[in-house]
């Protein structure tokens, strides 16, 4: 009789067992959650930045080279000399993102990095010719600078932005489909965790009738006096003849 336990007991059993399931799928929602933040902050901190760094770089390049061309077919000296400075502005805040960038470059693009950092030196270089020969009034020289080199460069230049945003997105790709992997099995950790514990919390062993306890005797005249003093209620005086008396 020792070893059986109390009716308290195996009433208490089952709620600290739901608690400490509950406890436990509160912990592995938690890590989910953080699992789940981590991936979204490598897609938008990273990857989503480096995306936007690189168009913004390119966009750079392709307003210095428009720069350029509006120097060949400028009117008047005023003009040109606006143009060039426009330009080196524009040249100053490219340096600056190429260098920022520098950071986001994964190991495996640090050679396509420093071939673009090569192409856009020389495309500087046909640019500084392009307007020599556009200031010395020389717009056939000028012309064919812009359709050689600064072409030439800006098109390679164009290439190692492309290699490396394509680069860019497909980690982007493999970040979103770890993310939808985690937040997945996040949703349903819970539920499959809450789905295992009620079974077992169902099938606990229920505590046996008191009507097969030596005293149940005593217990069953007491729940018959109960139940005809509970039948009693609301019946005139004479209704209590028929109320059936428990054995003596």
């Amino acid at each position: 009789m020792k070893n059986r336990l109390t009716l308290q007991q195996r009433l208490i059993l089952p709620i600290v067992l739901l608690g400490l399931i509950t406890l436990l799928s509160n912990i592995l929602a938690v890590f989910g959650i953080h699992n789940v933040n981590a991936n979204a902050g490598i897609i938008v901190d990273r990857h989503m930045v480096s995306e936007a760094q690189l168009e913004d770089i390119r966009r750079s390049m392709m307003e210095i080279h428009r720069l350029a061309l509006s120097h060949i077919i400028a009117a008047d000296h005023a003009t040109m000399i606006q143009l060039v400075g426009t330009i080196k502005e524009e040249e100053a805040g490219l340096d600056e993102k190429l260098a920022a960038y520098a950071s986001c470059v994964p190991p495996e693009e640090e050679e396509t990095y420093r071939m673009l950092l090569e192409d856009y030196d020389s495309f500087k270089h046909a640019l500084v010719f392009l307007v020599c020969a556009s200031a010395d009034s020389r717009t056939q020289a000028a012309y064919a600078q812009a359709n050689g080199d600064v072409a030439l460069f800006g098109n390679a230049a164009e290439e190692k932005i492309n290699t490396l945003y394509e680069s860019v997105s497909r980690q982007a790709a493999a970040a979103r489909n770890r993310l939808s992997i985690v937040y997945f099995f996040s949703c349903n950790q819970r539920r499959h965790t809450a789905r295992r514990a009620f079974p077992c919390i169902c099938r606990f062993p229920h505590h046996p009738d008191i009507r097969h306890r030596p005293d149940s005797g005593r217990h069953a005249d007491a729940s018959g006096q109960f139940r005809a003093h509970r039948n009693c209620r609301g019946r005139s005086p004479k209704s209590y003849q028929n109320i059936p008396r428990p054995c003596t």
